[in-house]
């Protein structure tokens, strides 16, 4: 598992570095791959204004990217239902942002699984 954020403050807007979903050469025998297979959203303690946002970004290249998702974050908290994200990646890189809007604090962690 990778941690993305780790209890992050959600009264900062943050994002991510590009994140490699797909990697051929990760194990030492043939045909064989890494590949995210899922990532994990978790909020809590929210204050302020429940209109905050995570944007998925996705890449072939990091130099142009497009828009996969934008997820509303709109309770104070996901703890008992958090949100996980599912993936049969067409693409090689994922960048996520967070941006706070009427966010004032709050933790945010995000987690991803692969396949190894």
């Amino acid at each position: 598992m990778l941690e993305i954020l780790r209890e992050h403050n959600m009264g900062q807007e943050t994002e991510s570095d590009w994140i490699m979903i797909e990697k051929d050469d990760f194990f030492d025998f043939e045909k064989k791959e890494q590949r995210t297979k899922s990532i994990q959203i978790l909020w809590d303690n929210v204050i302020g204004e429940f209109n905050g946002e995570l944007i998925f970004l996705l890449s072939n290249d990091m130099e142009f990217s497009t828009i996969s998702k934008v997820m509303k974050i709109n309770s104070s908290s996901n703890k008992n239902d958090a949100d996980l994200l599912v993936f049969y990646p067409c693409f090689k890189y994922l960048k996520i942002q967070y941006k706070k809007n009427g966010i004032t604090d709050g933790i945010l962690t995000i987690n991803m699984s692969n396949n190894y």
